[in-house]
């Protein structure tokens, strides 16, 4: 029976796998393999050579040492035992085309498997233990992460609602068309980089969804022909927990404000022109924080124009709602986006191309 041993001075794994796999080849012969691992001394290699040349036996070796595989070669001869070099010739092909020498380092690709399968376990118990789920296993944890409820959580996927009436940013007070209703149904989006860029410098709170898709179409007219005034997204198609506002914008770009005798004058860019009723979306501009004058409102949340004249207008949190009165006068640059209101009737379908969902990066 021919014996095979497997040298390698890391586990031998590798090595022990090519052999069994080209065994296969041969049907149902009498073999057998030996793994001879952490052979890293000219000693080892010496000793396992010689055992080899008592039994006549095949050796295969994965040595990654330049040092160590000469060693081998030379006692091989030595002791005319069939020794087979399965790294070598790999190491050295790849150094001539990569014009880099390899750092003859045992064991990095089970390093680098082993620091891999740790991050996924890590990942896999962070979701099986979220939200206060199997707490009896948490003295299985190097580290816990202990906060109020919808802090540091990243649901995988998303669904996007949409709302006649906006809902706080806790949630509540929305009113999301009827699930059912006319066919409406919340649509999924999955919750990574893609779908979900970073923000660009300029404007670093907000971003746009970097993908396009459509709501079922209706088969009859959704919340009876209200407008729908913008969209949320949740962690669930239904029910589930609110992660933030998106809107269906136009971007009117950066406009100068300034609050004077509880009014804004505001000057739209490019001769945009700004209409009663409007929703509008605002953040702060490229180099400076919302005017001081801008408080009681925030950055990222939708509001409703109300304009007196042309230019100088009002803003209401709600469609119809009262006037939100600015507390002092300040003056600075704000981004503007126009956003779309629209009801949706029976047989229509409403479609979002690629950037055309506005979102703050602080909401996810």
């Amino acid at each position: 029976m021919l014996k095979i041993i497997v040298v390698s001075d890391a586990s031998g794994e590798t090595a022990e796998r090519v052999v069994r796999s080209a065994l296969t080849q041969f049907g149902d012969v009498a073999v057998s393999v030996v793994r001879c691992g952490g052979v890293r001394t000219p000693e080892q290699v010496r000793s396992v050579v010689a055992e080899a040349a008592l039994r006549d036996s095949l050796i295969v070796h994965t040595l990654v040492s330049d040092t160590l595989r000469k060693t081998m070669l030379q006692e091989a001869r030595i002791h005319a035992v069939d020794a087979m070099d399965l790294m070598g010739p790999a190491l050295d092909r790849l150094a001539f085309h990569l014009g880099v020498s390899p750092q003859e380092k045992p064991g990095l690709f089970s390093q680098l498997t082993e620091a891999a399968s740790r991050r996924i376990e890590a990942v896999e118990f962070a979701f099986r233990h979220d939200d206060g789920q199997r707490v009896e296993e948490l003295e299985g944890a190097e580290i816990v992460l202990v906060g109020v409820s919808r802090t540091m959580k990243t649901p995988t996927t998303l669904y996007l609602a949409a709302f006649t009436t906006m809902p706080a940013d806790d949630g509540t007070g929305g009113v999301e068309v009827t699930l059912g209703q006319g066919a409406y149904a919340r649509i999924k989006i999955d919750n990574n980089t893609t779908n979900f860029p970073a923000a660009v410098a300029a404007n670093p709170s907000v971003s746009s969804l970097n993908v396009s898709f459509s709501f079922p179409t209706a088969t009859a007219d959704w919340s009876s022909g209200a407008p729908i005034v913008g969209y949320g997204l949740y962690d669930a198609p239904s029910g589930g927990v609110y992660q933030g506002a998106a809107y269906a914008l136009t971007a009117i770009g950066i406009a100068d404000v300034s609050t004077v005798d509880g009014t804004f004058t505001f000057t739209a860019p490019h001769g945009r022109i700004v209409n009663d009723g409007m929703g509008m979306f605002i953040s702060a501009g490229p180099s400076s924080a919302l005017p001081s004058g801008f408080g009681p409102f925030n950055t990222n949340k939708y509001y409703v124009i109300a304009p007196l004249t042309a230019n100088t207008l009002r803003l209401s949190a709600t469609q119809g709602g009262a006037a939100i009165v600015p507390l002092t006068v300040g003056v600075g640059a704000l981004f503007v986006g126009q956003s779309y209101v629209q009801p949706v009737f029976n047989n229509q379908t409403l479609t979002f191309p690629i950037g055309a969902l506005q979102f703050s990066t602080t909401s996810r």
